[in-house]
């Protein structure tokens, strides 16, 4: 005797064929209730002090825009560390670690407001129009 199922009040066994119907047991979603929108943006791309975004003030403040923009979607691009192939400086998509998170998003400013590092211990601010990461790196090794 097979294993049986049940969703909702109808039943089949493991191992046996599936009623034609079966795809008529699962409720069906209008698809226009589930239309959602949505913002594609990564951290590094919010202002920072320090040569690149992280998950600091400026995010914080951003969380609250796609509820008021009608979006109720925030995707973004990997947050692994970044890779640095060739002439690749900071791909989001050449990291070579799917298991840990990129330690240049760690907001130092949220640090201080934690406690955890004193405000004479920040580096100096750095400005620029592109993200060097080898120097954001630099600059965030404390």
């Amino acid at each position: 005797m097979g294993i049986k199922f049940t969703v909702s009040n109808l039943s089949a066994t493991v191992g046996e064929d599936l009623p034609e119907d079966y795809a008529d047991w699962f409720p069906k979603p209008d698809p226009y209730v589930r239309r959602r929108a949505g913002v594609l943006l990564h951290p590094t791309s919010f202002p920072g002090s320090y040569g690149v975004g992280d998950l600091g003030e400026q995010a914080f403040r951003f969380i609250d825009w796609p509820p008021d923009a009608g979006c109720s979607l925030w995707q973004v691009l990997p947050l692994v560390p970044p890779g640095r192939k060739g002439n690749e400086d900071g791909s989001p998509y050449s990291g070579q670690d799917a298991n840990c998170g990129n330690t240049l998003l760690i907001s130092l400013e949220e640090l201080v407001k934690d406690g955890l590092l004193m405000k004479e211990e920040l580096p100096k601010p750095i400005d620029g129009d592109r993200v060097n990461y080898s120097t954001v790196a630099e600059s965030k090794i404390l």
